[in-house]
């Protein structure tokens, strides 16, 4: 019998701790519903449940997503419909111009209500838009973009070279800021930079070329010379010609649309030139890049319709330019029984071409709808999945409050009793 450790007491008072802790993790549990509310009730478990708890804010936010693009494709085929009312009774005009019994007059107010219609075509073409994003007008089908091609020198016709060697040199004015036989040392020595060359629009058709030569050591100062291309090139406003000439750069001949020869002449001429400013230097001109304007396909509008950056979460939407230009209605005309009776098939050709595209939107808004059933179901399952994982079943964890409850009270009672024992060391002592 001992009174300073009382092992019974602190038994019975550590057990009481335990017991304790319990309850207090069953009353969290069900007070919040989660069968884990910290990491340390279940370290791997939080860690997956947290990963599909982000897989389901995604693909719940995808469906709303897909939903929207649901509604863009409906206003795109609403508006589609309303042409195809306007093409229609385009159709009756045209049938009716073509009629013989008709005169001038009659045809000439066919013809103004035929003006109306295009006119109200390419305006619903233009004003058709969803959340500002204009739906009709072709800029979700294709875009103006500057190709550029690469076409080797030896495509060129090769032709005697005229005047010597340097070509060029027939043609070069010095400018203010350089001379063409007086090349500064720095120029030699530091390296020359990046060339650039603008035309320069003369009357009729002529151009001169402007190019600059830049100090690597001091930019912005540059030996700048006139080149005349007349000889050599002719001018079009719609083309560009870029030339590789390194190290150099790429010079940019803008608005310069040169013939075979000219073409030829003109990169061996400024490499014979260039590579007599610094013979140190070697300029490629084996191959001539020739840059366009093109219109270029592109995705158009793409819906988000899934949790990842993977293409197949994605959805495209493309729809072509749906005014007169893209109908190809734009140049009919029904002042006369001949032109009426022409522009039949062209408004007919422009209905199919409608109907092709109205058919498109369909076919995508049915596709949109498996979509959504789709996330769906999956935003489902894996909410089970997830509510396995992170959900406590309320019935087990109210059995085991209770169980730990009775287990409290019986601790607390124990451990009166083991305060109780030390006391039995009186009745020796007395």
């Amino acid at each position: 019998m001992v009174i300073q450790h009382n092992l019974r007491a602190i038994n019975s008072h550590r057990t009481l701790g335990v017991n304790n802790s319990q309850v207090k993790k069953g009353l969290e549990k069900l007070s919040s519903g989660y069968r884990i509310n910290r990491a340390a009730d279940d370290a791997a478990g939080l860690g997956i449940s947290e990963k599909m708890r982000a897989q389901i804010t995604g693909l719940s936010r995808a469906v709303k997503n897909a939903l929207d693009g649901s509604s863009l494709v409906q206003t795109a085929e609403g508006a589609m419909q309303e042409m195809h009312g306007m093409l229609n009774r385009m159709v009756e005009l045209a049938t009716q111009s073509a009629n013989g019994t008709l005169g001038a007059e009659e045809r000439q107010k066919i013809e103004s209500e035929l003006d109306a219609l295009k006119e109200e075509i390419d305006r619903v073409s233009e004003a058709t838009n969803f959340n500002g994003i204009k739906l009709l007008n072709g800029e979700l089908d294709k875009e103006w973009q500057n190709v550029t091609r690469i076409h080797p020198s030896g495509d060129v016709t090769p032709v005697a070279t005229p005047g010597g060697e340097d070509i060029a040199a027939p043609y070069v004015s010095t400018l203010p800021g350089g001379e063409l036989n007086g090349v500064p040392d720095s120029f030699l020595t530091g390296g020359t930079g990046p060339i650039k060359v603008e035309p320069k629009p003369l009357t009729g058709n002529s151009t001169h070329l402007v190019f600059s030569i830049e100090n690597r050591n001091s930019p912005g100062n540059y030996l700048t010379y006139e080149m005349d291309m007349r000889p050599l090139i002719k001018h079009d406003k719609d083309i560009t010609y870029d030339l590789d000439l390194s190290p150099f750069g790429t010079v940019k001949l803008e608005n310069a649309d040169a013939p075979s020869v000219g073409t030829r002449y003109l990169v061996r001429g400024l490499a014979n030139y260039l590579n007599s400013l610094n013979p140190q230097l070697s300029v490629d001109a084996t191959e001539i890049s020739k840059t366009t304007r093109e219109l270029v396909d592109i995705d158009g509008l793409i819906l988000q319709v899934g949790d990842t950056d993977h293409d197949y979460q994605k959805i495209y939407v493309k729809i072509p330019n749906m005014n007169t230009d893209g109908l190809g209605i734009s140049g009919i005309t029904m002042i006369t029984q001949e032109a009426a009776a022409s522009s039949i098939n062209s408004i007919r050709d422009a209905i199919d071409y409608v109907s092709a595209n109205r058919g498109n939107m369909g076919s995508l808004q049915n596709r949109l709808e498996h979509t959504i059933n789709n996330l769906e179901t999956t935003v489902e399952n894996l909410t089970a999945a997830e509510s396995r994982i992170r959900d406590v079943d309320m019935a087990k964890e109210h059995m085991t409050l209770t169980k730990n409850q009775i287990l409290t009270e019986s601790s607390q009672s124990m451990l009166a009793q083991a305060n109780m024992q030390p006391q039995q060391v009186l009745q020796l002592l007395q």
